[in-house]
């Protein structure tokens, strides 16, 4: 059997590591969030003016959910849980339970 020898990575090395991968995280959220509001075009007829409304709520909501996550992160998960169980109750289990 042979041994496996992991690489230590530097301090700076590790931060290059996680920034690249931040960013890699936030490209692929913006690349949904695009996927979303073409979709609500498509099927709802979305416009400009309607889709900054989502997007405004939509930051508000993420904002909000962090303070949630700084007094106890279980708790804003299932605060965000209940509200799309409540939005998606005959659906919600099928898709993500």
């Amino acid at each position: 059997m042979k041994a496996f020898a992991r690489r230590n990575y530097t301090k700076r090395e590790m931060a290059a590591i996680q920034a690249a991968a931040e960013h890699q995280a936030q490209r692929g959220i913006v690349r949904a969030q695009w996927l979303m509001m073409i979709a609500l075009n498509d099927i709802l007829g979305v416009g400009e003016e309607r889709l900054i409304k989502v997007l405004d709520r939509y930051f508000e909501l993420v904002n909000q959910y962090a303070n949630y996550k700084t007094e106890d992160e279980e708790t804003a998960d299932w605060i965000l849980e209940d509200r799309v169980k409540r939005l998606l109750p005959n659906v919600f289990t099928k898709l993500y339970m």
